[in-house]
């Protein structure tokens, strides 16, 4: 009898498998048969996954890939919550890499690859969101998926930097921020503020594009706000607040104790530092001088060199967009501009760029 049951168990046990992987398979088929473009930018994760990888691969490091490499060792261990050169998220991603795969220069890089990649599928999503009016909404957002798959700049920018992990994260807030205007849940709110609070503490300069939030959220959302109503908004200033407490409370905690801060409040509010003075040129402030002077040309510069086909398309298509889908059009121009006018009067680097 125990025999016997045992193999009525494994008939079972084997139909309910065949069961299973037939229901895979039919839904596979009906997948690939459908008119769905998600399954197009599914494939481009493939070409867009290894071009990174390679660009990791065979790339030389630079000097800052060579900093903070090696800050992200062992840096769970230490129970640091925050860095005196950069954001601690990207350290901790970085350093899970290396408990995994090991300390070498492509998994330093590999933040880079993994979010790089992964932002293929979000600004598909993104754009879907942005143009849901549109009737070509999805050829649009795969034609965003297929420019960042293939982005010289993006792919070139595989290292063992913040930027792409920063983008990457400020793009799910952008996404969540687009579902809670149109689903009106409080929910998506949470996690569009969540996600900027981890964009910034990867890389504070996240925090630019706050202005284009709340001009998309007062000007032209304002009933979903009063709907939501003020203390809600304000909890999730405040979960955004929370987020980012560990950099604040550091510096905090840094300049009562040595009169010192870290690299982003060195460059903010001008607290001189002498360990920084070294490359204090590449660290400074925002000038007006600057940006009038070489700043506004070589950051245009930037993007004629690295993106010609995006800044072309993107010159071409404002004045449209502009007329048929204004609240996202002003968002996104207040986002660039925030993020360009103070980079482009600060810290002139190419990879910074990166939220273009």
């Amino acid at each position: 009898k125990t025999t016997r049951k045992k193999k009525l168990a494994k008939k079972s046990t084997l139909k309910l498998v065949k069961s299973k992987i037939y229901k895979l398979k039919t839904k596979t088929l009906q997948f690939i048969q459908s008119d769905s473009y998600i399954k197009y930018v599914l494939l481009l994760l493939i070409p867009g996954f290894f071009l990174r990888y390679l660009a990791a691969k065979n790339m030389s490091p630079n000097a800052d890939e060579m900093v903070f490499a090696t800050h992200a060792i062992d840096i769970i261990k230490s129970g640091v919550l925050q860095l005196h050169y950069e954001g601690p998220v990207w350290s901790y991603l970085t350093d899970m890499g290396y408990r995994i795969f090991g300390v070498n220069m492509v998994t330093a890089r590999l933040n880079s690859i993994l979010f790089g990649t992964l932002s293929i599928i979000l600004i598909y999503l993104v754009a879907k969101e942005v143009f849901a009016n549109n009737k070509h909404c999805d050829k649009i957002a795969l034609l965003s998926s297929i420019l960042l798959a293939f982005s010289p700049f993006y792919v070139t920018l595989t290292t063992a930097e913040h930027d792409i992990t920063m983008v990457f994260f400020s793009l799910l807030s952008i996404y969540f921020l687009a579902l809670f205007t149109k689903h009106r849940r409080y929910i998506f709110l949470l996690l569009c503020t969540l996600f900027l609070g981890l964009a910034t503490t990867v890389k504070p300069i996240a925090l630019l594009s706050i202005p284009a939030y709340i001009a998309f959220l007062l000007i032209f959302n304002r009933n979903v706000v009063r709907r939501i109503g003020l203390l809600k908004i304000l909890l999730a200033g405040f979960v955004l607040l929370l987020v980012v407490s560990p950099i604040i409370v550091y510096n905090l905690l840094l300049y009562q104790d040595k009169g010192k801060v870290d690299i982003h409040f060195f460059r903010f509010f001008k607290i001189d530092v002498p360990e920084f003075h070294s490359f204090a040129s590449t660290a400074q402030g925002f000038n007006l001088d600057n940006f009038l002077n070489f700043g506004l040309e070589q950051g245009i510069g930037f993007f004629f060199q690295f993106e010609p086909i995006v800044l072309f398309l993107a010159l071409l298509s404002l004045p449209l967009v502009l007329k048929k889908n204004r609240q996202w059009t002003v968002f996104f121009i207040i986002y660039f501009l925030t993020n360009f006018i103070f980079i482009a009067g600060t810290s002139l680097l190419q990879w910074h760029f990166t939220f273009g």
